[in-house]
């Protein structure tokens, strides 16, 4: 897997465009160390399911990072004597749900390759 397939189905997922090489390329790298970290020590590294992992991941920073623009910069209210204009940021919120979703379903196609590093008691006797 590289940073290079990643950046291509991410570019699937959402425009890039206004993004930068310089920009894409390391978040791409990013999230395909923070998806392998996941995987088992003996799990294959080139199953496209890490890859769209891995893309799903991008997606959804991408997504935290345009809210958050978003956000800060937007002006929701104008008012200019008896007229005023509100604006809902209801889109930026449904992308970032997309994004989100997108990423669970994607997050959820590798558990079988992924470790296991959960806790469990199975038998407690209580004497």
């Amino acid at each position: 897997m590289s940073c290079w397939e990643v950046k291509d189905y991410l570019g699937e997922l959402t425009d890039i465009s206004a993004y930068k090489e310089e920009e894409i390329l390391p978040l791409c790298r990013s999230c395909i160390k923070e998806i392998e970290s996941k995987l088992k020590p003996d799990a294959d590294r080139k199953d496209f399911r890490v890859v769209a992992a891995a893309a799903g991941l991008a997606y959804y920073k991408l997504a935290l990072k345009k809210s958050s623009m978003e956000s800060e910069a937007g002006i929701t209210s104008f008012k200019a004597g008896d007229v005023s204009i509100e604006q809902e940021n209801k889109t930026v919120e449904d992308f970032l749900d997309r994004a989100k979703d997108f990423y669970d379903k994607k997050a959820a196609d590798i558990i079988p390759l992924c470790k296991d590093d959960s806790f469990a008691f199975n038998q407690i006797k209580v004497m």
